[in-house]
This record gives C-alpha cells, sequence and structure tokens, in this order.
C-alpha cells in the first residue's frame, strides 16, 4: 500500500514479481527489510530464482539494495531515492501507448496482418469495429448478430469469423469491403462462443457453449459441415494445423477435450486435466507449445498451464500462477515473434507476460477496466487488450 501510494499501482504490481519485492513483501515491518538485506550471507535469497522472473536478473549489490530499504523505511524523506532505483531495476519496461477508446464492451478481436486492422466485436451495439492499427482509430462498424463474441480471420479465405452468442449464428466478413456476406445458423445449437481457424484445411471451429458441443465450418464456401459432442461447458479453443488437432476447454468438468481434425471424432484417450476450470487457450504452433488458462475452484487467482504438443497429443509441463479473473476468465496470446504468453488477469486490470521457453512470468502491465480478449501483432510488436468496462 506504501509503494503504491509513493509510486503508482503498475510501479509497485512490477516490483511484486522481483526477487527483492518478494523479500520486502515477507518483512513484516520496512526497518526490519533493512537489516535483512545488510546482512552478511542473505544476498543469496536476492538471486532470481525459477518462477522469479530469472531472465530479468535483476539483481544489484547489498549496499544498493541496503540503500533501497532505508528509502522504504524512511518514506518521504528518501522518495527521490526510492524512484530512482526502482526506475534502475525496472529500466526495461514496456512502453505503454495511447488507448483507443469509444470501443463499447469489446469481446473477441481478431487481426488481419496484411492490412494491419482489428476487428473487435462489441457486444454493447451488436457490431464489429475495424480498427487500423496504424492511426489507432475505428474506420468503419460493420452489423453482425446479437452478441457478438469470439472473432477469427482465416487468411487462406481472406475471411473474418464472429461467433454471436445470442443469436447462435456466425458471421462471415469480407474484409475487402468490410461487409457481411454470409450467416450461418448453428441451429439447434446455442451460445456460440469461441472461434479458431485452421488455415490448412480451411476449417473453422467454433465452441457451443449451451450444448458442449464443437461446430466444424468449411471456410471456402462457409457451410456448417457437422458437429461434434465434446463435453459440457465447452469454451476455450485452440486449434494445430501442422497435427490438424483441435483442442477444447471443458469448463464445467474442468478438462480439455482433443478432437481428431481428419475424422471429426473426439480422442478420449487424449484428454487433458490441466488441474481447474479451463479459460483461455492459444497454441504457439512453431514451437509446439499450448497454454491454458484454468482456475482452481475455491482460490481468487488463475494459473496458466503449459503443454508441449505433437503428432501424438500433449504432454503437460509446468503450472505457473498469474491474476484472478474471477469465475468468467480472461484471454491468452502468443508472440509469434520470441513465444512469449500474454495471459489476461481480469480482475485485476492487467495483463501478465510470460517466456514460453522458462515458462515463468517476466512482467506486468495495467490495462483498462475488466480486461477479457488479447491480440498480439507480430508485425509492430505490440499486444491489443480490450477492456470491458473502460471501452
Amino acid at each position: 500500500l506504501e509503494l503504491k501510494g509513493k509510486l503508482g499501482a503498475e510501479l509497485a504490481l512490477q516490483f511484486e514479481q522481483q526477487p527483492l519485492g518478494r523479500l520486502l513483501a515477507d518483512a513484516w515491518h520496512l526497518d526490519e527489510a533493512g537489516a535483512v538485506l545488510a546482512a552478511d550471507g542473505r544476498t543469496e535469497l536476492l538471486d532470481a530464482q525459477p518462477g522469479q522472473d530469472r531472465q530479468r536478473r535483476a539483481r544489484a549489490d547489498a549496499a544498493d539494495l541496503h540503500e533501497f530499504a532505508e528509502g522504504l523505511a524512511l518514506g518521504g524523506a528518501q522518495e527521490g531515492v526510492l524512484r530512482a532505483e526502482f526506475e534502475r531495476l525496472f529500466a526495461d519496461i514496456a512502453e505503454r501507448f495511447p488507448d483507443i477508446t469509444g470501443i463499447d464492451h469489446p469481446k473477441g478481436m481478431a487481426l488481419h496482418p496484411s492490412t494491419q486492422r482489428l476487428y473487435v466485436a462489441s457486444q454493447a451495439h451488436n457490431w464489429v469495429y475495424v480498427i487500423d492499427t496504424a492511426a489507432n482509430n475505428v474506420v468503419t462498424t460493420i452489423p453482425v448478430g446479437a452478441r457478438p463474441f469470439g472473432v477469427a480471420y482465416n487468411a487462406t479465405t481472406n475471411k473474418v469469423y464472429v461467433a454471436n452468442f445470442d443469436s447462435n449464428s456466425v458471421s462471415v466478413i469480407n474484409p475487402a469491403t468490410n461487409t457481411v456476406i454470409r450467416t450461418i445458423s448453428m441451429a439447434p445449437y446455442r451460445e456460440p462462443c469461441w472461434v479458431a481457424v485452421n488455415p490448412i484445411t480451411n476449417r473453422v471451429y467454433v465452441t457451443l457453449h449451451g450444448d458442449g458441443r464443437l461446430a466444424v465450418i468449411d471456410s471456402v464456401n462457409d457451410t456448417l459441415l457437422t458437429t461434434v459432442g465434446v463435453g459440457a461447458g465447452a469454451w476455450g479453443l485452440a486449434v494445430h494445423p501442422n497435427f490438424n488437432r483441435i483442442y477444447v476447454g471443458l469448463r464445467d468438468i474442468d478438462r480439455v477435450m482433443s478432437v481428431n481434425g481428419n475424422t471429426n471424432l473426439i480422442e478420449p484417450l487424449l484428454t487433458l486435466y490441466p488441474g481447474g476450470e479451463p479459460f483461455g487457450m492459444t497454441l504457439d504452433a512453431t514451437r509446439n507449445q499450448m497454454v491454458v488458462s484454468y482456475a482452481v475452484r475455491g482460490e481468487p487467482d488463475q494459473r496458466v498451464r503449459f503443454y508441449g504438443l505433437s503428432g501424438g497429443g500433449a504432454t503437460q509441463l509446468e503450472s505457473v500462477l498469474v491474476g484472478s479473473s474471477g469465475d468468467g476468465g480472461a484471454g491468452l496470446a502468443v508472440n509469434p515473434n520470441n513465444g512469449h504468453i500474454m495471459a489476461v488477469n481480469a480482475n485485476d486490470d492487467s495483463v501478465t507476460r510470460l517466456s514460453g521457453v522458462l515458462r515463468e512470468p517476466i512482467s506486468l502491465r495495467m490495462t483498462g477496466d475488466f480486461p477479457l480478449a488479447v491480440v498480439v501483432n507480430p508485425a509492430n510488436n505490440l499486444v491489443y487488450v480490450g477492456n470491458r468496462l473502460s471501452n
């Protein structure tokens, strides 16, 4: 609380992710922290350990750390010293860009990499915003179905797909004209939510939350080919195009189901159990890795589970604690340039960046109010986060 008062919530949250911050947070009194830092033989406590931002290696010698702790204990008189030390430790904090405002209740988002335009579903207006990421302004809006949710882009057919949660349909958008060219009914099945694409097979996959099914759409002629019963609470979705395998998170029964893209049959022997209720999912096909955000029932914070992928299925790897997203979960995205994972913490109004190689947190960034979806633009290395309550 004292750090937030002096430096603001963002720097304080950044500091919590550092080894020094964790040590000071464990100290009962700030003046005791100075003694701990100066004590001989205790400097190893300040070394970055696995799961504590190892790749940053933000260390200082004992004298500097003692001075920093004294600044904390002395309060306002040493505020300049305190701020200077923060800035030295966190010189590589990512740049924050101005918000793109006027996006009412954004839900799912998808990037068109060729035109550098971002398609954002608006639950408030039943349309999709088209944003020019070069100018960071709204180009136009496209009316779709009721309560649009997930959005995905198929580069092979140059089409954008929008799941309409309340009208039980999927809208198909032509990005050249920014118009809806087809509406695909999901009836009698209900609540289409998240969308993912296999650009190799030209299949579009949509989770049908209300009936625990996965819809399979032919992206060439935009017809519904079939639906697959996957299990209660179908929600998150990830597709490995090379292995032609689809992973579906089942919120009601705490598992991730595998579907064979060649046969459209579930693969029960490849079912995954992340350890709680799965929400967001993202997949790095280059590095053959999938990440699933999940919540352990009864705990406030969510975790992310890493999986190594192969043609034979998935191997469970580390689970890492991130922030809180409540009972609705939040999105994940991968940066294909470096394998970093962006995990949205909806209740904390922040995004945790994780190393896909070390599988541990790198940094924390504050966002707007109640974020949900996140998209990484590899062309400009920017991350876009939709904030539902601050629009």
